[in-house]
């Protein structure tokens, strides 16, 4: 068995993908798949959830960051895989990989 924490998303230069979404994080393991509770309407979503997993091999798990939107289809943000071995313990990230490109209203 192995034990995993979404902590929080930080968007700390205050312009990223994304502004003020309704997010949550969906965890997959090998043929299982667990996910966080929405925050809505945010940002800076703070989730500390954790998720026990039974560990077989040393499979990769698989995080994607996704926008639950109640009118629309959901969105995928963002996917990161994490390889899973045994050691120390390790604190992964989600970057803002790709910046949206400057709205024109004109």
């Amino acid at each position: 068995m192995f034990f995993f924490k979404i902590k929080s998303l930080k968007d700390s230069a205050g312009k990223g993908w994304f502004d003020k979404n309704d997010l949550y994080v969906k965890v997959t393991y090998n043929d299982e798949v667990r996910r966080t509770t929405t925050k809505w309407d945010t940002s800076e979503p703070e989730w500390n959830e954790s998720f026990l997993f039974k560990y077989i091999n040393q499979n990769d798990l698989k995080l994607e960051l996704i926008d639950e939107n109640i009118l629309l289809s959901r969105e995928v943000l963002t996917t990161i895989t994490v390889p899973i071995y045994i050691g120390p313990i390790k604190e992964f990230v989600f970057e803002n990989p790709k910046p949206l490109p400057p709205i024109d209203f004109d």
